[in-house]
Order: structure tokens, then C-alpha cells, then sequence
């Protein structure tokens, strides 16, 4: 996938900086280039694949151009559960650490980057059954 602003960097770069806008506008006319459909499957593959949070996924679209419309349009179409989320992350990436109290602030620290808010991260790791008897305070 690629969006506008994307083609014309790597066409710019490739010596085509001439022509490249007329090229990206083009595309674009003809339907071939669409920011916002651009915006939505990669917030989708980051959501689904990478396991990001809102604020990650935000983050990256804005990294690549995306218009905050755009932004906005494709999260608001993303079926988005925060805490069923980090949840699921708790049961799978984040399964073989420690229940230690390092590896509970290691499961917190990677959630929050991730773009979970900690009250998201907190509220599902109270939640979550780590066969553990640490009491920690998140």
C-alpha cells in the first residue's frame, strides 16, 4: 500500500521530480491512489498484525502523510475493544514473561508504547488471570 504523499517522495527520489506530482494526481483521478482507502487498511494491518493501539496506529498514519481526516475516518471504522485487545496481547505476545514484578512493568511499559492509554492497560491487566500470587498496583 501507498499513499500520495509516499509516491511522490519515492518518485522525487528516483529523479522524477519533475513529473512526479502530475503522476500522483493522475493515479489519483483514475482511482489507483486513495489516501483515505490507503489509511484504512493500514490502520487495519497495524491494528490486527501489529497489535497498536489507537494512538500508535494514529501515530504512524500522520508518519506517512495521512491527512488527520483521514486518520480519524479510517480509526472510526476500525472495531476497536481496547481492553478485549490487551487482553489478547496479555494471552499471546506477552505471554512468556515473567509474573514478576519486573515482568508485570515490562507488560505495562510495552502496552502503553504500543498506544494503549495505561487506564486501558491498567483496567485489563486487573482483569486478566496471571496465575500469580503478586499483588502490584497499576
Amino acid at each position: 500500500f501507498m499513499n500520495r504523499k509516499e509516491l511522490v517522495r519515492k518518485l522525487n527520489e528516483k529523479g522524477f521530480a519533475d513529473s512526479s506530482e502530475a503522476a500522483a494526481e493522475l493515479l489519483c483521478e483514475n482511482g489507483y491512489l486513495n489516501d483515505a482507502r490507503f489509511a484504512e487498511n493500514y490502520a487495519r494491518e497495524l491494528f490486527e498484525r501489529k497489535g497498536m493501539g489507537k494512538k500508535r496506529i494514529a501515530a504512524e498514519l500522520h508518519k506517512k502523510g495521512v491527512s488527520r481526516e483521514d486518520v480519524y475516518a479510517a480509526l472510526d471504522k476500525l472495531e476497536f475493544d481496547a481492553e478485549e485487545q490487551i487482553i489478547h496481547l496479555l494471552e499471546t505476545k506477552f505471554s512468556r514473561l515473567p509474573t514478576d514484578e519486573k515482568g508485570m512493568k515490562k507488560r505495562f511499559n510495552a502496552l502503553v508504547r504500543l498506544g494503549y492509554s495505561p487506564s486501558d492497560v491498567s483496567r485489563a491487566m486487573r482483569s486478566f488471570d496471571f496465575d500469580t500470587e503478586t499483588d502490584l498496583i497499576y
